[in-house]
């Protein structure tokens, strides 16, 4: 009896355990995989959006402009209605109403932190349009050693093309940007639309991590019972073999081994009775 349990209690410890290891380790491999592979694909849609989004307000700037050329209104109040376009109305505080803008952007809740917005900037680097740095002086923000506004937030020639690089809010830690931007040149205004990466990051680690779990539990479940069944398969002949080794032990040489099994196990019955 002792025997038997132990074959049993052991078989199947081990087995569940090297299946279960071997499972976590392909879960782990395949979530990584898919996280890169989802991140790629979310900064690729979310460029392109941003992209989308830049040259609509590239179109009501241009709008606004041919109104002022014709006389219709004037430039600060052309640039004003681009400004409640994109950011919003201005509030008591000097800050814009993003979630009011006819862009209805989706915000993360934080009155200065937004899920994304739109900027501008001229070359000399003020802050022409944002929901809250409106006039600011940018020119000598530095991070990391590297005066950003002047090589990207405020450069014309950063136009065109979707990249990343890293911006501070005043109070804020620093973060990295993925944006798209564009130049106005009869403004002088390098026009941006972008969000931090870190949110849309984690956005998606999120949502991909609860279906990963809800995979996991089933694949586990799965595969515990798989497990149970085939430890069960391979344990019972071996339990019939320990127990007739013990009959024999006892003196009993009579004793034969009668096994279904056409495999491996079934040839170590065969051999154990021509031993006998």
């Amino acid at each position: 009896m002792k025997i038997k349990k132990a074959i049993t209690g052991r078989l199947g410890v081990q087995l569940t355990i090297i299946v279960l290891t071997i499972l976590t380790i392909s879960i782990v491999s395949m979530f990584s995989i898919s996280y890169y592979i989802a991140k790629n694909h979310i900064i690729k849609t979310q460029g392109e959006m941003f992209t989308r989004i830049c040259k609509d307000v590239m179109g009501f700037i241009k709008l606004q402009d041919s109104r002022v050329k014709k006389g219709l209104i004037t430039l600060k109040d052309a640039q004003e209605e681009v400004r409640r376009y994109a950011n919003g109305p201005k509030m008591k505080d000097g800050s814009r109403d993003a979630s009011k803008s006819m862009l209805n952007f989706n915000l993360s809740g934080k009155k200065k932190d937004p899920y994304m917005y739109v900027w501008a900037l001229n070359t000399k680097g003020i802050v022409t349009l944002h929901p809250f740095l409106e006039k600011a002086n940018a020119w000598d923000l530095q991070i990391d050693g590297k005066f950003t506004t002047r090589d990207s937030w405020a450069n014309a020639k950063t136009t065109g093309y979707v990249f990343r690089d890293l911006w501070q809010n005043p109070g804020e830690p620093v973060h990295t940007f993925l944006a798209y931007q564009e130049y106005y040149e009869p403004w002088d205004w390098v026009v941006g639309v972008g969000g931090r990466e870190e949110i849309f990051s984690e956005i998606m680690k999120k949502e991909l991590m609860s279906k990963l779990l809800i995979f996991a539990f089933v694949l586990f479940s799965i595969t515990l019972v798989v497990v149970l069944w085939l430890s069960h398969k391979i344990s019972r002949p071996l339990r019939v073999m320990a127990d007739k080794s013990k009959m024999v032990s006892d003196g009993n040489l009579s004793v034969k081994i009668q096994m279904k099994e056409k495999n491996e196990i079934g040839n170590l019955a065969d051999s154990y009775n021509a031993m006998i």
